[in-house]
């Protein structure tokens, strides 16, 4: 708004609203306080403020405000305009600040500028000073400066300077930059030979980025550029090149299947053009090892991740974001995989939910605390709660001494085999009947005289000198052929084989049972240190789980010794058939008690499998 200097009669609006949600609009109010100020002066109270309320049905809340203090109008001296400033406030609204130029009139208020119809702005002879009478400037020659006295900073009265200045239209063009001796004509040639001249520039300035003191040229080959080509670069390349991207993108849909559904592709098969996407379309490396990501093996092998919070210990891992009911993560495999334990794996044997403790076995070496990244892999083909019966529904021994199954009788659950696991009557001589073998079973005549054919086998059927004494010769053996000392009481040593050379701790029944025992388990159990062929296992479907997965890719086989990290497997890998596979483990594979293999891949038939754990125990393990 702009308000005329020495104004006492013109009113301000503005508008009340409520102090505390600023915006209901105010009516009725008084008793407002005005302070103004004008071009940066003190702010000044007005005396008695004249404020109306507008309208309080049409315009409610509307207030106007009398500028009528000579004071808030008057301008300095010297000055055409200034800014007046006015902060209004009242109890019960919130304070309003308008700000007003007041200015200065350079014709009579109330008065027009004559201007002709072409135009052209006219002179009032009427309000020319001294106008009593009316003046004809028609044939008056006015004299716009001394021509008596010479004045040479005046061209304009000295034609022959100005000629000199201004140079003739034969004046060759100028060359560099401009010289005293030099004409305007010969620096407009100069600049039309640039611009549109046929002589061009003979040398190009270097470009040179916007700013002061360079030229229009410099900032042209700034554009340009040092490589700039016509042949690739000019606008008419540039527009073809436009032009081109117009066509394939309005070609598009020539290049989608041709059938479209609701404005989608269509799942149909039949849709999908012949060879949409073949070997040949994709890039040799479109999809490499190096394009997936390094969490893409954890998204692949583990059910979840998270990170621990504070409060674990180091057989149990606490973390506020698992959520699920209670044994949701048993017999599944916890991988720990940042801090003093990373790449350690433990089976899980318990989940409270209440208190968000995982609890795991065997313990690690240090206390899980916050920050610690850890992964839930699915349960291996060979399930270690198996071997400690955290499922009733497994039979095993249950107690594990220094985190290996005890092969202590005592260890073995109650009923495994007992005598109370053998029925009472399971074989007893109530179990034999009576009767089972009695001579009354042996029927008369079973075998008796009566069977042996009168000549079955008797003095007859014997030839008289079949075997007889004749037939032996009288020195077959007789007394006179062994030697007196052949073989005699004499010969044996007193002491050849006697108690005391049998050592009291020869062979011992407490060594012979252990020996047996350690045979025994080198025999049903692999050898420690040793090679240990066709360890089996089944890859399945990561999508689904159960869908074996054929000519798996991008394997990987890692085991964990005794409880260690897990590190690279030395042995060998091969493919059966129908998603089974074969690992031939080396000796340092096996340079333990208990290993667990851990068998991974990054692509497959139909999809990459789930990771496959396998626990093997040597002989040296129990």
């Amino acid at each position: 708004m702009r308000m005329l200097q020495g104004t006492t009669d013109q009113y301000v609006y503005f508008v009340a609203v409520d102090s505390t949600d600023l915006k209901t609009r105010e009516t009725g109010l008084t008793t407002f306080t005005v302070y103004y100020s004008i071009n940066g002066g003190t702010a000044t109270a007005m005396t008695t403020p004249t404020v109306n309320e507008t309208d309080t049905t049409n315009m409610p809340g509307v207030y106007e405000l009398l500028i009528d203090e000579s004071g808030m109008t008057t301008l300095a001296a010297g000055d055409d305009t200034s800014e007046l400033c006015l902060h209004i406030t009242q109890a019960d609204m919130a304070p309003v600040t308008r700000v007003i130029e007041i200015y200065r009139e350079e014709t009579t208020a109330g008065n027009t500028l004559d201007v002709t119809a072409t135009g052209a702005a006219g002179i009032d002879w009427g309000n020319v000073e001294n106008p009593g009478t009316t003046v004809d400037l028609s044939a008056t020659d006015i004299n716009l400066c001394d021509t008596v006295t010479t004045n040479s900073d005046m061209r304009g009265t000295d034609n022959a300077a100005l000629a000199s200045v201004l140079g003739a239209l034969a004046d060759a063009a100028a060359t560099g930059d401009p010289t005293a001796a030099d004409t305007v004509m010969q620096y407009v040639k100069q600049l039309v030979n640039l611009l549109a001249g046929s002589d061009g520039i003979a040398t190009m300035p270097a470009g040179a980025n916007p700013a002061n003191n360079i030229n229009l040229f410099e900032m042209v080959r700034g554009l340009a550029g040092s490589t700039f080509d016509t042949a690739t670069d000019s606008l008419e390349q540039l527009q073809a090149d436009v032009a081109g991207v117009q066509s394939d993108t309005d070609d598009i849909q020539t290049r989608l299947p041709a059938a479209l559904v609701g404005g989608a592709m269509d799942c149909d098969v039949s849709n999908i053009q012949n060879n949409a996407i073949t070997a040949a379309a994709i890039a040799t490396d479109a999809i490499d090892a190096d394009a997936i990501a390094s969490d893409a093996v954890t998204e692949l092998r583990s059910i979840l991740s998270g990170t621990a919070d504070a409060g674990g210990t180091t057989t149990t891992l606490v973390d506020a974001a698992l959520t699920e009911i209670d044994d949701t993560w048993n017999g599944n495999w916890l991988l720990i995989t940042s801090g003093t334990d990373a790449n350690r794996c433990r089976l899980i044997t318990d989940f409270d939910a209440a208190s968000d403790t995982i609890t795991f076995a065997p313990a690690v070496s240090a206390s899980i605390g916050a920050g610690v990244t850890y992964e839930i892999l699915p349960a291996g083909a060979v399930d270690v709660q198996s071997w400690i019966a955290t499922e009733s529904a497994h039979q095993a021994p249950n107690a594990l001494v220094s985190g290996r199954v005890d092969s202590d009788v005592g260890n073995m659950q109650a009923d495994t085999v007992d005598a109370t696991a053998i029925a009472t009557g399971a074989i007893d001589a109530d179990a034999i009947a009576s009767d089972a073998i009695t001579a009354a079973k042996v029927a008369d005549g079973t075998i008796d005289a009566a069977t042996f054919a009168a000549g079955a086998i008797d003095a007859t059927a014997i030839a008289t000198d079949a075997i007889d004494a004749d037939a032996i010769a009288a020195n077959a053996i007789g007394s006179s052929e062994l030697a007196t000392d052949a073989i005699g009481s004499d010969q044996i040593a007193a002491d050849a084989i006697g108690a005391s050379e049998i050592a009291a701790n020869a062979i011992t029944s407490s060594e012979l049972a252990d020996s047996a025992a350690q045979k025994i388990r080198d025999e049903i159990l692999p050898t420690q240190n040793a090679t240990f062929n066709n360890i089996m296992f089944l890859f399945v479907d990561s999508t689904d789980h159960v869908t074996p997965v054929t000519g798996a890719t991008g394997t990987a086989v890692t085991r964990s010794i005794d409880g260690g990290s897990f590190a690279s497997g030395t042995g060998t890998l091969a493919e059966v058939s129908n998603g089974i596979y074969q690992y031939d483990a080396s000796a340092a594979d096996m340079n333990g008690g208990i290993i667990t293999f851990r068998f991974t891949a990054t692509g497959g038939t139909p999809n990459a499998p789930d990771d496959r754990f396998v626990t093997v125990v040597t002989g040296g393990g129990v």
